[in-house]
């Protein structure tokens, strides 16, 4: 349920009666009845290196994206479900339809989120299409972000692109690290003082390299090999300082500041120094991901584990498959490693 609580107090523009009525089954039964959202990793491609993402870096192969056909053909199918479609990648804006997709989402009369570092962003494009919420990736103040991203202007691009967006479609979006950590006051502060009225802190996905080579790669016939973040947990004193930075900024930014998932300090001490903890995935309860090439996913930690394809299944169908809920079986089982850090939970 703390999920669904933090997703709709951040986007509340995205509630109709179809949202409703699948969140409702999901309290009762456990399972939605369709995919609430939808998380489209429309392409693969991106113009960043951010040095946390779990695919730049990781030595994984680009993914071929679907054609534009292919793409409005399957948001044909689904739109009478109304799901939530939230548009990631790589990034979206690499794809030259992009905003032809987006126009067809919006026609169906789906809810809409797309998450983007902003620098291929045309604002007076996407300001015509009605986007619901456009959730921009910021790391830190400019030196920071610029760093991160491996883009010298990064920063002040996205900013010009935010400033220029109506504020009540924004969202700005940060994950937690090493490398901006002594920034997170200066940089929200910042933010806010832009005009932005919600800033979402993502806590850090990762899992530690012993974590990471004990991790099964294959359990009946369903592939688990983790696709995200390897790096050393934080040390003690690095987090009993983020913890306190953390307290701070909730208070001095209530209704404005959101952490995700909104950790106890157990929980975020459990975190951030690498302890076993036991976490019960509702996501894939929920939510499915689809990858560039159709792939029908669990989430985009597991990128191989590999359920269907858009272009031969029915959402529906997969959703709803006996081979689907022995994986949500599994999971439930195995308390992953790749699962106890996961911003989903």
């Amino acid at each position: 349920m703390r999920d669904f609580y933090l997703y709709f107090k951040l986007y509340p523009r995205l509630l109709n009666t179809s949202v409703i009525k699948n969140g409702l089954s999901y309290i009762w039964a456990r399972k939605t009845t369709f995919p609430l959202t939808i998380n489209f990793l429309i392409t693969s491609k991106c113009n960043f290196k951010c040095k946390m993402c779990s695919f730049y870096g990781s030595g994984q192969p680009e993914t071929p994206d679907l054609s534009t056909p292919e793409i409005i053909k399957f948001i044909k199918t689904i739109s009478s479900y109304k799901p939530i479609i939230h548009i990631g990648g790589g990034e979206p804006f690499m794809r030259k339809d992009i905003y032809q997709i987006i126009t067809e989402i919006k026609k169906l009369g789906m809810p809409l989120l797309i998450t983007t570092n902003g620098y291929l962003l045309d604002t007076a494009k996407i300001k015509k299409l009605d986007v619901d919420y456009i959730i921009f990736s910021l790391y830190g103040p400019p030196q920071v972000h610029n760093e991160i991203t491996g883009i010298t202007d990064a920063y002040e691009i996205a900013l010009k692109k935010i400033k220029a967006l109506p504020k009540e479609r924004v969202i700005v979006s940060t994950t937690v690290m090493l490398e901006n950590v002594d920034y997170l006051e200066e940089f929200i502060k910042t933010i806010l003082e832009h005009g932005i009225r919600k800033i979402k802190v993502e806590n850090l996905n990762y899992i530690t390299p012993q974590e990471y080579e004990n991790h099964p790669s294959e359990i009946n016939g369903y592939i688990l090999k983790p696709t995200t973040l390897i790096t050393p947990s934080f040390s003690h004193s690095q987090v009993q300082k983020l913890w306190k930075r953390i307290g701070k900024l909730k208070t001095r930014y209530r209704g404005k500041f959101f952490l995700k998932p909104d950790l106890d300090k157990k929980g975020f001490f459990n975190w951030y120094l690498g302890r076993e903890t036991n976490i019960s995935c509702n996501f894939i309860r929920h939510s499915i991901f689809i990858d560039s090439d159709g792939a029908i996913i669990p989430c985009q930690f597991l990128k191989d584990c590999k359920l269907g394809n858009i272009t031969r299944d029915d959402v529906k169908y997969v959703w709803r498959s006996q081979n689907f809920e022995k994986f949500r079986e599994l999971i439930d089982r195995l308390n992953l490693p790749v699962c106890r850090r996961c911003c989903k939970s």
